[in-house]
């Protein structure tokens, strides 16, 4: 990032962007858009410690036991993590958060934290998106691992059975992609993560959009909204209002609320690109352009 400037967000510091919703609904794919396009750090704790499993290292052998099973990471390890990430130097012109904060411990720590330092949260993206599609999209979920990138063995799957269309390195399923497992990921969500959004709401920082999109979609929907704010730091729009009672509803999506480039922000289409040769091909090439992965949880 070297010589790059920070492009801040409404408030005063650095941008300073939380990304929540249930697993498979595209949030890490976002990120690195907004990191690339922003010029600011992608933290997303969950990868960081499925790296640090892999690698057989700490804490992430400790937050397996918890992750494996559908449960979440308890809060001092996934805030330490946060915290060291923060810290570094790459962070200093701003950040989005993947993933979190995931509970009300986590989001207060993270307030104080930004507090002490002349910052402060200035935009939470909420993801909405029906079960039944995040359970699907997680569950026929293909891992590369060095790079993250994510395939879907149904709709978005490699050009070569699992290999990456990049290097050509195996593909995974991770542990917890189960069916059992993502069903209680989903319910931990709603239970702990999901009633964040009306506190946001209520501060006028929460944005809704329609994660039933293709990639491409959402994240112009998503910079709209972040340039919106860098212009109108103090305008109220309607997409800042979602009570508690529209942002707990995961499975509504209210054409109001929800931004979407498309007309009905409900609408059904997948919006998964096609499975065939030519078009894989392409996706593949826009990938190893942009460095933009597709769609991860």
């Amino acid at each position: 990032m070297g010589n790059q400037q920070s492009q801040s967000a409404p408030g005063s510091g650095p941008m300073a962007i939380v990304l929540m919703g249930p697993t498979g609904a595209g949030k890490s794919t976002q990120a690195e858009r907004i990191k690339n396009e922003f010029h600011v750090c992608h933290v997303a704790p969950g990868d960081i410690l499925r790296q640090q499993e892999i690698q057989g290292a700490e804490p992430g052998k400790s937050a397996s036991k918890f992750s494996s099973k559908g449960e979440l990471v308890p809060d001092d390890i996934v805030i330490n993590v946060v915290q060291k990430e923060l810290s570094k130097p790459e962070c200093a012109n701003g950040f989005v958060l993947d993933g979190f904060p995931r509970t009300n411990a986590q989001a207060k720590l993270l307030d104080e934290s930004l507090r002490a330092s002349g910052g402060n949260v200035n935009m939470v993206v909420n993801f909405k998106l029906d079960d039944e599609v995040a359970i699907d999209r997680a569950m026929h979920r293909l891992v590369h691992e060095k790079s993250g990138r994510v395939y879907h063995s149904k709709y978005f799957a490699p050009i070569v059975y699992m290999k990456d269309n990049i290097t050509g390195e195996p593909l995974i399923q991770r542990d917890d992609d189960r069916p059992d497992v993502i069903k209680r990921r989903i319910e931990e969500y709603k239970r702990t993560t999901l009633p964040l959004a009306s506190v946001y709401a209520d501060r006028g920082i929460l944005e809704v959009v329609d994660a039933t999109q293709n990639p491409y979609q959402m994240y112009n929907d998503i910079r709209s909204l972040i340039k919106q704010r860098q212009r109108n730091p103090e305008q109220s729009n309607p997409y800042a209002t979602v009570r508690h009672a529209q942002a707990s509803n995961q499975s509504t999506l209210n054409p109001n609320t929800v931004r979407s480039n498309r007309g009905g922000a409900g609408s059904a289409q997948p919006g998964i690109a096609s499975n065939s040769p030519s078009s894989q091909a392409d996706i593949a090439n826009r990938q190893n352009q942009s460095d933009v992965k597709p769609v991860k949880g």
